[in-house]
Formats: structure tokens, C-alpha cells, sequence
């Protein structure tokens, strides 16, 4: 996975953060490949975290969404909780 290219399904910002979002079929949750690009996630969101500290801007974060558990009826917040 080092050196490879991966775009996000896509970023979304709220007011009190920002958000890398991955959404996945409820059975590729646990394959290897989402686990790297989770890992990597996790980890870009740290380094900008780090970077940004002691600023007002929003933290980053990674959020990964289970395909079965997304509804027209739910707020983006929602997921967060």
C-alpha cells in the first residue's frame, strides 16, 4: 500500500470537524485492504491533527460507514455519535 494513491469516497466538514468518510459493504469491513486504508486514514488525520495543534482550526477525523446502516432519513451527525 506505501506509495499508492487513495482517494476518500469523500471529505466532509461540519462545524466541529472534518471528516475523511469510507463507505463499505457491510461484509468488506473487515478485509485487509479497508483495514490498511483505515489504518492510513487514522494516521494522515493524526499528522494534521499534529500539525494544526494549539490552532483554532477544526481536528480531522476518520470515519468509516457501513453501507446497510445509511439512511435518507439521518443527519451526518448522526454517524458521528
Amino acid at each position: 500500500m506505501a506509495g499508492h494513491l487513495h482517494e476518500p469516497d469523500f471529505v466532509a466538514e461540519t462545524a466541529n470537524g472534518i471528516y475523511i468518510v469510507e463507505i463499505k459493504a457491510y461484509n468488506r469491513t473487515d478485509d485487509d485492504e479497508v483495514e490498511l486504508k483505515s489504518a492510513a486514514a487514522r494516521r494522515y488525520c493524526g499528522h494534521v491533527n499534529a500539525l494544526l495543534q494549539g490552532s483554532t482550526q477544526k481536528k480531522w477525523q476518520y470515519i468509516l460507514l457501513v453501507d446497510r446502516e445509511i439512511a435518507r432519513n439521518r443527519d451526518f451527525e448522526d454517524y458521528l455519535r
